[in-house]
């Protein structure tokens, strides 16, 4: 039988590898590698060709190919990285997106053995690398894949920054936080989040010696994304940031809380969406033209579009929100958070009945054992926060911003911990069980458990919500 307790590093990411090797094999040969998935992907697909064949980052099919600061250039460039390799750039790409998920799920293994115990690191690395949201995702030319590795690195690193507590380490922390942003921008503000929870919870000795590493990661913060930010100045004469999506974002969120999209967004909402962020455009395109040189005339015409239709729709997303009455978001915002956390099938094969069906079951096999994880780990939720404040700070900003399940995948790897430990603990309790059934079958007795003091498990540490590993021959890290 096989010992998580025994396996070293190497031969846990040889089953992770065989893991993930075996559903790259199922899914692959029945993708169509012409095919581009995802709403965005069109998009990230020829910013990444300009910027491999003309050295540009335009969003423009034809010439003159005009900057863009509607993206960041984190994803494209990844997308650019596997074109420039032999053989079919599609299937380059997503066998790059599949190595990712691996690292993801090796790291998530390593991260979690000082919070949770080998057996359960394991356990849910195992699990992650099964989840079948992030492998579908996998297939598709959008951020997710990249993202949710570089979350679980940074955070990786930020676990091994309160070990070590040196300003190096507080560095490349900051780093990966900012590779992070350049690839996702809606993360920009998690530096600061992460940093205060250091400052206010983390056991390091001396608040000033906190504030300097919090000073050591935002300069390798800036310095990851920092020469963006002065591009993008340079480019329109003021201070726009990484990028400047969030106009829509907070429109179409604002349109969620009203009730004028559905948080489920379905084709015919994204169609709407679509036509109206096309209609703006060739709006602000006529509006670009006309207008005179004046300070912003230095500007490419393409900037200048994307700055007015920004401006237009953080304007309409204001007004949006003032007349939308309080009683909406209160009836709304349980609903979104929902969706925030639902099923997220991104199967290319959602009307597949088998597919939708395995996404549906396991969704709801990991909720509940997540649910029942929480709960037996209640004691330890704060001294365990490097596992779940980053799904906090997704709550948070997405109240503000528009949402989508996949928005919520770059949390998920640390909540599957949780499912993992309440796995363990059931499994432990069973076998328990059947070791006690054994012991008393002689004497003609029905065993019964019914607090921890029954099983193998200390009482207090049951009564707690912790996993003592002792019994399973782990004495280092009790689960949770």
């Amino acid at each position: 039988m096989l010992n998580p307790e025994r396996l070293s590093p190497r031969h846990v990411l040889l089953i992770l590898a065989a893991c993930v090797a075996l559903e790259a094999a199922v899914v692959l040969p029945l993708m169509d590698n012409s095919r581009i998935l995802g709403g965005d992907g069109p998009e990230y697909h020829l910013l990444a060709t300009n910027l491999l064949e003309r050295r540009a980052f335009s969003p423009s099919p034809e010439p003159p190919y005009g900057p863009s600061i509607f993206r960041t250039p984190g994803y494209p460039a990844f997308i650019a990285l596997f074109y420039s390799l032999p053989g079919h750039p599609f299937l380059s790409l997503r066998l790059g997106q599949f190595g990712l998920h691996l690292a993801t799920a090796y790291l998530l293994c390593l991260l979690a053995v000082g919070f949770v115990g080998r057996r359960t690191a394991f356990v849910g690395a195992l699990l992650y690398a099964l989840y079948l949201p992030s492998v579908f995702a996998a297939l598709y030319h959008l951020t997710e894949t990249l993202a949710t590795f570089l979350t679980v690195s940074a955070v990786f690193l930020l676990v091994r920054c309160r070990e070590r507590k040196s300003y190096a380490s507080f560095a490349s922390f900051g780093a990966a936080l900012g590779l992070l942003a350049v690839v996702r921008p809606s993360f920009t503000l998690f530096v600061g989040w992460s940093l205060a929870f250091v400052v206010l919870f983390d056991r390091s000795p001396g608040r000033v010696l906190k504030i300097k590493f919090a000073a050591a990661a935002l300069l390798g913060f800036a310095l990851l994304t920092g020469p963006w930010v002065l591009r993008n100045y340079f480019l329109t004469g003021r201070l726009v940031g990484l990028a400047t999506g969030s106009g829509v974002s907070l429109y179409v969120s604002a349109q969620q809380y009203a009730g004028e999209v559905r948080y489920s967004i379905p084709e015919s909402d994204w169609d709407l969406i679509i036509a109206e962020m096309r209609e703006r455009n060739d709006r602000a395109a006529e509006a670009v033209r006309a207008e005179a040189a004046g300070v912003d005339g230095q500007a490419p015409p393409i900037v200048r579009q994307a700055l007015l239709v920004d401006e237009t729709y953080k304007a309409d997303a204001a007004r949006k929100l003032r007349e939308t009455p309080a009683r909406s978001y209160a009836v709304s915002y349980p609903l979104r958070m929902a969706y925030l956390w639902s099923t997220c099938d991104t199967s290319p094969w959602a009307g597949n009945f088998l597919f939708h069906t395995l996404v549906q079951s396991q969704f709801a096999f990991i909720l509940v054992l997540t649910l029942v994880g929480l709960y037996l780990g209640r004691a330890r939720l704060l001294p365990s926060w490097p596992l779940w404040f980053t799904a906090a700070y997704l709550v948070v900003i997405h109240t503000v911003f528009h949402i989508e399940a996949r928005y919520s995948l770059p949390a998920r790897p640390f909540l599957i911990l949780y499912a993992a430990s309440a796995l363990v603990f059931l499994l432990d309790r069973r076998l328990a069980r059947g070791r006690r059934g054994k012991a008393t079958k002689s004497f003609g007795l029905r065993p019964r458990l019914r607090s921890g003091a029954e099983t193998c498990y200390p009482r207090r540490l049951v009564r707690e919500g912790r996993i003592d590993d002792r019994a399973a021959g782990d004495g280092n890290h009790p689960d949770f």
